[in-house]
């Protein structure tokens, strides 16, 4: 995932991230918090490694 600020201090941010960083953002959202998915959880709240 790659962000950066537009227009200055202040500004909005533009976000933008590849196509298995979204799937893995998706997957993170979808998957529900209970204790079955913990370790499922776990693996994806690590983010990818940005090339």
């Amino acid at each position: 995932m790659h962000a950066r600020q537009v227009g200055g201090r202040g500004g909005p941010w533009a976000v933008w991230a590849g196509g298995t960083e979204v799937d893995r953002l998706r997957a993170l959202k979808e998957c529900p918090r209970v204790w079955a998915n913990r370790d499922r959880l776990a693996a994806l709240r690590v983010p990818t490694v940005r090339a």
